[in-house]
């Protein structure tokens, strides 16, 4: 008699409990652990809080979307970074729930509650998530607008039509990475197989709503700071061909390595890695269509060939993201399966797919921990953003009366003491998307300037007395990191610029 363990059983029985019990214990993890653990936002997030503090309804940055949310989720928490967290793993749990409910549809729930377990082993679904940006949020929109391109052609559902449009029109208020999937996804169902699923009054309305907005963006790209014709023009030297190669090897070098996770337990449930576990349970679903084939391979597929092959041509694969390439890989591996798929190795699957859960984030905690004590490394989410933000902040408003406006100097530190501060002060950065801060502003409200010190001196770099030539300098302040370790204090150099304006 074959005997099935109780977490097969549950799977069978209660596919939809599994589901939201893995889903949400992700979300819970990558959320805790920069709460917890982190004492200053991780990669790019204080840039996209900066960005959104100052975006207004415009285009100047790219594609809004992210950073408005970004900004929303900052002040509904209380002017705190976990709400970007949370934000993040909102993100996730959309992006998964599009992809259970798209499996559910052509495959049946319980083999989509497997996809949906082995996107557990896509490193690039969850390390990388408390770093939130414009590439996270295009997961759950790109996934829902696969799931509701199915639900229209496939199921003849067809106000989905407008619901398709919709999500593409998020998806492009969202990241220019958008044009190139949503170009794929007209591509796939303009194939000749398809074309009569577009013959409906539905589709004709919801296409005519698309087009313009996708000329729309198509021309705010045209007109944006992205030197992609300079960039591909220097494809014609063979130097630049050959690092775009190395680059592009380097970049699928990260995809692979991100679906280690999903290729292992893939194994493990194929008996192609065996421990001695005869028994084999089934876990039954139904049989795809054509349709529904064809779209999940090309989904899962094609658009990690071309977005790669593209960036790494224009020179972007370094600043790629690769999370919304990856998003069908695991329901494309159960859609192979068929319609009855074998779990091998029953009894240690659970324990392969706990490790890929609590692994990573076990191990970057031990990291920001020990590493600064052990080996004196000086990781970014250890500096003390909080006390960074709290005393410049407090030292503007004790001596000016007003609220701390403005901060500029070093682009990290500046960008900490704006995430940290509770009157969130523009960031002075003369960079492309970040908000242009005129001199007479900067004299009117006032401003702190700071830097690193790493002298005795303390006087502030070359490029910092350019900008500001008549800087009063300061007593440099020491802070200590959250986990000091055998790293010295981080010492700050600063200057404050005195508002001319009368307070209000």
């Amino acid at each position: 008699m074959l005997h099935a363990s109780l977490l097969i059983e549950i799977l069978r029985a209660r596919p939809r409990f599994v589901f939201w019990l893995v889903t949400l214990a992700q979300a819970a993890i990558w959320i805790a652990l920069p709460a917890i653990f982190y004492s200053a936002p991780p990669g790019s997030v204080p840039e996209v809080l900066a960005i959104g503090r100052d975006l207004g309804l415009t285009w100047d940055s790219g594609p809004p979307l992210a950073y408005w949310l970004a900004d929303a989720a900052f002040r509904l928490a209380g002017n705190h970074v976990i709400g970007v967290y949370v934000l993040g793993q909102l993100c996730v749990v959309a992006t998964y729930w599009a992809v259970f409910i798209l499996g559910r549809d052509m495959i049946g729930p319980r083999p989509s509650v497997l996809a949906v377990l082995l996107m557990a082993g896509i490193s690039a679904l969850s390390v990388p998530t408390p770093d939130y940006g414009p590439p996270l949020l295009v997961m759950p929109l790109w996934a829902l607008a696969v799931l509701f391109l199915y639900r229209a052609a496939e199921q003849d559902r067809r106000l989905y039509w407008f619901a398709l449009t919709v999500a593409l029109g998020l998806m492009m208020l969202t990241s220019y990475l958008s044009l190139v999937l949503v170009t794929l996804l007209v591509i796939f169902i303009a194939d000749p197989r398809f074309r009569m699923r577009l013959r409906s009054i539905e589709a004709a309305l919801a296409g005519a709503w698309f087009l313009p907005m996708f000329v729309a963006a198509l021309i705010a790209f045209a007109h944006s700071d992205y030197p992609l014709a300079e960039r591909l023009l220097k494809l014609r030297s063979t130097e630049t061909v050959s690092e775009h190669l190395i680059a592009w090897l380097r970049f699928a070098g990260v995809v692979v390595l991100s679906n280690v996770g999903l290729i292992l337990l893939t194994a493990i449930a194929a008996g192609t890695v065996s421990f001695r576990d005869a028994s084999a349970p089934a876990v039954e679903g139904k049989t795809a269509t054509p349709f529904a084939r064809s779209m999940i391979y090309y989904f899962a597929i094609v658009p990690p060939i071309v977005v790669t092959v593209g960036a790494a041509a224009a020179g972007y694969a370094s600043s790629l993201n690769p999370a919304p390439l990856l998003v069908f890989a695991a329901l494309a591996v159960v859609v192979a399966a068929g319609q009855r798929v074998l779990l091998h190795n029953q009894h240690i699957l659970p324990w392969v797919w706990g490790g890929l859960l609590a692994i990573p984030p076990l191990l970057i905690a031990f990291v920001v921990t020990v590493a600064p004590v052990v080996i004196g490394t000086d990781l970014k989410v250890v500096q003390p953003a909080g006390d960074l933000g709290k005393f410049f902040t407090e030292n503007f408003e004790r001596r000016t009366g007003r609220p701390l406006a403005i901060v500029g100097g070093d682009r990290r530190l500046a960008l900490l003491i704006a995430s940290g501060s509770r009157s969130r002060p523009a960031v002075l950065i003369d960079e492309p998307g970040f908000r242009k801060i005129t001199d007479k502003e900067i004299a009117e409200k006032g401003a702190i300037v700071v830097w690193p010190v790493t002298d005795n001196a303390g006087l502030p770099p070359p490029d910092v007395r350019a900008r500001f030539p008549d800087l009063a300098r300061e007593v440099s302040q020491a802070f200590e990191r959250k986990v000091q370790g055998q790293l010295p204090v981080l010492r700050v150099g600063w200057a404050m610029i005195r508002p001319t304006a009368p307070a209000q």
